[in-house]
């Protein structure tokens, strides 16, 4: 169950490259439709991508997680959670995020979806935060609080423990590696050395 469903949050974040340069056709290539609060027809284009997942996603079966599991979890998260709404911004912190709300290089100030970040970070990190944006904070990058710019680190940090777990079946991996320094650092900034972990 656990490898099924880490599997399909896998493959539904590696279809967000594919959402984003459909909505990119929908929408075109103008640069003022950087700015365009286009969160429905983002959310239609996942949709629309994400239909094969469906049988996959009917297939898993729910059962509990072992304790140990669970506190491991519990800790890692506590760790880095807690006061993850500080307000230190790094300057990564924010050019990145810059670059993934308005789906553009960085380079250019006008929206390349089609080939997005090939001047500067792979395409695939840049759409993951894109949806994570867009979901939690369509108004715009200056309603993003100081934890939307790396919450959704911490949550690829958990599915980083639970893979761990599911391929080695080994608490004492899982545990060692929730209270790993770097991997609780990766979890509390916006970098993409944590979603390259996962994948």
């Amino acid at each position: 169950m656990l490898i099924k469903l880490l599997l399909t949050f896998a493959v539904a974040l590696f279809l967000t490259y594919p959402a984003a340069i459909l909505t990119t056709i929908i929408e075109g290539q103008s640069s003022a439709a950087i700015y365009s609060y286009h969160l429905p027809i983002s959310l239609f284009s996942y949709l629309l991508v994400s239909l094969p997942l469906i049988p996959l996603l009917c297939n898993i079966e729910m059962k509990r997680l072992p304790v140990s599991l669970v506190l491991i979890i519990l800790i890692y998260s506590g760790l880095v959670f807690w006061n993850l709404g500080r307000a230190d911004i790094l300057g990564d912190d924010y050019d990145l995020a810059y670059q993934a709300y308005n789906l553009h290089d960085g380079i250019q100030a006008a929206r390349k979806a089609y080939i997005l970040s090939f001047n500067t970070h792979p395409p695939l990190f840049m759409t993951i935060k894109h949806y994570w944006f867009q979901l939690l904070f369509p108004a715009g990058l200056e309603s993003v609080p100081s934890w939307g710019y790396r919450g959704m680190e911490g949550i690829m940090g958990i599915a980083t423990i639970l893979a761990v777990y599911a391929l080695t079946k080994n608490y004492w991996v899982s545990a060692v590696l929730a209270v790993n320094n770097y991997m609780v650092f990766l979890g509390r900034v916006y970098l993409r050395e944590m979603q390259l972990t996962f994948f």
